[in-house]
């Protein structure tokens, strides 16, 4: 008799799809090296340390929208990897689930704390 592993709600992708995780995480590495380098870049060679002049920085559309693309996969970047932590190492499909569901409700505050943040100083 086949013994079934299905965890439920929280029966995610690496289960049946983990090459498309793995790639998942090698671009959102990528991406997070490039505009790490941007961000990077800009805050010891272009900020000068001035309150107005990061604000005015900041409110720059082009700077807006690359600073919330870093945070963006930032968060998508951290949350693959506990992922596969979790799917690795926790077998118990009591734990597992809380595991994920914890995981899930961090990210989701983080995304909500983040989005408040930025729509305060965009508007």
């Amino acid at each position: 008799m086949k013994q079934s592993f299905s965890r439920g709600y929280f029966d995610f992708p690496s289960k049946h799809q983990g090459a498309m995780l793995w790639l998942l995480e090698r671009l959102t590495g990528v991406v997070l090296i490039l505009l790490s380098g941007w961000f990077l870049y800009h805050l010891f060679f272009r900020l000068s340390g001035d309150f107005d002049a990061t604000l005015a920085w900041i409110l720059c559309p082009w700077n807006t929208c690359l600073l919330v693309l870093l945070m963006g996969f930032i968060l998508f970047h951290s949350y693959l990897g506990v992922e596969v932590v979790i799917d690795d190492y926790v077998h118990i499909s009591f734990w597992y689930s809380a595991a994920m569901f914890i995981l899930k409700t961090i990210m989701a505050v983080t995304a909500c704390i983040l989005a408040i943040s930025f729509y305060h100083i965009i508007f």
